[in-house]
């Protein structure tokens, strides 16, 4: 049977956050899922869309590494 897609980010996400993510990746990873774009998410964050990019990438490089481990 195939796993809901949000079910299983969740389950990633969950994982992740036992030692590869940080209180600031779980706050931007919501913001994500309600799929606010960069420049919303800035305002959101208080910080400049370049910043919010930055971030975006480097929380999914973390939970691509969540989980290949």
């Amino acid at each position: 049977a195939q796993r809901e897609p949000l079910l299983e980010l969740l389950e990633v996400i969950a994982a992740a956050s036992q030692g590869q993510l940080v209180e600031g990746d779980l706050e931007l990873l919501k913001v994500l899922i309600g799929g606010a774009s960069a420049n919303a998410m800035a305002r959101q964050l208080r910080v400049s869309p370049r910043t919010v990019r930055n971030r975006r990438d480097a929380v999914v490089h973390r939970l691509r590494a969540a989980v290949a481990a």
